[in-house]
């Protein structure tokens, strides 16, 4: 996207999160869009191309590893940083590793520096 504020897209399926992270990341200056499923949030990422995704793990419709892999193929130069607070991603992650994609994961609930942190680390990147 043009500008200068770095897009994020972020992709849960609990309002209530997105809407947390997304006025955290706001607060810095970030612009953000929000996907409550896996499809959408894919949809956004061909069709937007943002800086970064913040991928929920555990999505409807398509889980977010598999969004993380279609966003590397897709939009190479797209960040991408899965959050989870559920030990049946671990189940997820081992999967892409095995497809050659090595993913980070940010703990859920992340506090909010925690997130600002790896954010701006990442897209300084």
């Amino acid at each position: 996207m043009a500008g200068g504020a770095k897009t994020i897209l972020i992709a849960d399926d609990e309002p209530t999160v997105a809407n947390t992270v997304r006025m955290i990341l706001e607060s810095a200056g970030y612009q953000t869009m929000i996907a409550h499923d896996g499809n959408s949030a894919a949809r956004l990422i061909r069709e937007v191309g943002p800086d970064a995704v913040l991928l929920d793990v555990i999505l409807p419709g398509m889980d977010g590893v598999e969004v993380a892999i279609q966003a590397c193929r897709t939009a190479p130069n797209c960040k991408v940083v899965l959050f989870s607070g559920r030990p049946d991603a671990a189940d997820l992650l081992a999967q892409a590793r095995a497809r050659g994609y090595n993913f980070e994961i940010l703990a859920k609930p992340a506090r909010p520096q925690e997130l600002l942190e790896k954010m701006r680390e990442l897209l300084a990147a």
